[in-house]
């Protein structure tokens, strides 16, 4: 909270300061209204209402379609399990040295 006594030495300092010309930006026309532009911009944004958008439910392939997803996806069945089998070996295999320390 300011009081009287900060006043008075805000107004003292601000009286014995030098304001230096590189310090001092001066704005064209063309900048204040850009800027006004974009800070109106902004606020639009912010109040504008957010519209829910519904999700949309997957595509349920047709049975032509099935096949085809099928042949053109290189990853097969058994290359999952393999991999997949591999992991849990792995994971088995960390657990069962932790529980031995």
């Amino acid at each position: 909270m300011r009081d009287m006594i900060d006043e008075r030495n805000d107004r003292e300092r601000s009286s014995r300061s030098i304001v230096k010309g590189y310090n001092v930006h001066y704005m064209t026309p063309e900048e204040l209204a850009e800027q006004e532009r974009q800070k109106r911009q902004k606020e639009e944004q912010i109040s504008a209402p957010v519209l829910a958008q519904e999700p949309q439910a997957p595509k349920e392939p047709e049975i032509g379609e099935e096949e085809e997803t099928a042949s053109a996806d290189p990853v097969t069945q058994e290359q999952i399990a393999k991999i997949l089998g591999e992991r849990q070996e792995q994971y088995n295999q960390m657990l069962g040295e932790i529980k031995q320390q």
